[in-house]
């Protein structure tokens, strides 16, 4: 953490840190069964509609440029990472852990 941006511990590049989430999703498009099937195909009512989309896991970081998800303790100079959904991260530093005190 130099002002040049957060190195990836795994590719080396710089500021191509992000933040993830995992999210499922589920569709569907219902098939138009009154119809005579063409060559057994029965074709589409409608476009694809989405029926649920939930939240998978929790919040991560990732290096976009090697695709790894990426931990605080692998970071040379961070101790932890605290991810808020609207405001963005938090870096702390391992000062703490470097000289073995306790944290208050």
């Amino acid at each position: 953490m130099d002002g040049k941006g957060i190195k990836c511990p795994y590719c080396g590049r710089r500021d191509m840190l992000a933040v993830f989430r995992n999210r499922k999703l589920i569709e569907y498009r219902k098939l138009d069964t009154t119809k005579t099937a063409s060559g057994s195909f029965y074709p589409y009512k409608n476009n694809w509609v989405k029926e649920k989309d939930t939240l998978q896991g929790s919040l991560g970081i990732r290096c976009m440029a090697c695709q790894n998800e990426v931990k605080a303790e692998e970071i040379d100079g961070v101790g932890d990472i605290q991810i808020d959904k609207t405001k963005g991260a938090v870096f702390t530093t391992d000062f703490w852990d470097k000289f073995g005190a306790e944290k208050s």
